[in-house]
């Protein structure tokens, strides 16, 4: 069947002839080393492939919460001494949070 005689791409009644309709097919041309790949694949390459992507997402993860953590860290310590270097006496929420923590609460 030639393409000119193909007819299952044209319009049906119920489908609209719209490029953003979901029902829109679209075909994807893959090159010669693309399509290679794609043949070689068996299950459980496609196993281990999932599990190293999942591996790498999860080390993603990680790196976010971890720099996170160490910028709060930064944070925290530099807020701690400039405190320190402004005296903890001249600040009175920072008076009352010291005692909070020592455990003179009045």
């Amino acid at each position: 069947m030639s393409r000119a005689q193909d007819t299952s791409h044209a319009q049906d009644a119920g489908r609209p002839d719209t490029a953003e309709s979901d029902e829109e097919r679209r075909v994807v041309r893959f090159g010669t080393e693309w399509r290679a790949f794609i043949r070689r694949q068996n299950p459980d390459r496609l196993t281990a492939l999932d599990e190293l992507i999942d591996e790498r997402i999860e080390r993603r993860a990680l790196a976010r919460f971890y720099r996170r953590v160490r910028h709060a860290a930064v944070a925290v310590t530099v807020a701690a001494f400039a405190i320190a270097q402004f005296g903890i006496d001249r600040l009175p929420i920072v008076r009352q949070l010291w005692r909070l923590l020592r455990g003179e609460v009045r």
